[in-house]
């Protein structure tokens, strides 16, 4: 799963939202990591880690609405609790950390 950043469009879209094996947000090169959160809105903000941004699990769960399964929410809590256990998401869980895949 990944969230695709748009900068000239200003769009962030959910790609392969079936997939709970990855997350990553994907940006194209060059983009400073600043306008890759621009890009994000409220979807994602700073993080101190290089080429690293947080992503809202809610942001992500309103852009899947909609295009997803059933059972996608159990995939994404899984997701979620992964990312917790290895210390990917903030104190409260609703922002994980994403890195940046350059396109």
């Amino acid at each position: 799963m990944y969230v695709n950043v748009d900068p000239a469009a200003g769009t962030a879209t959910l790609e392969d939202a079936e997939v709970f094996t990855a997350f990553h947000v994907c940006a194209p090169d060059g983009l400073p990591v600043a306008d890759v959160v621009a890009a994000l809105g409220e979807l994602g903000k700073a993080c101190d880690a290089d080429e690293h941004v947080w992503v809202s699990a809610t942001g992500v769960r309103a852009l899947a609405a909609g295009s997803v399964g059933p059972d996608w929410d159990t995939g994404f809590e899984g997701m979620l609790g992964y990312a917790r256990s290895k210390g990917w998401t903030d104190e409260s869980g609703e922002w994980v950390q994403a890195h940046i895949e350059r396109t």
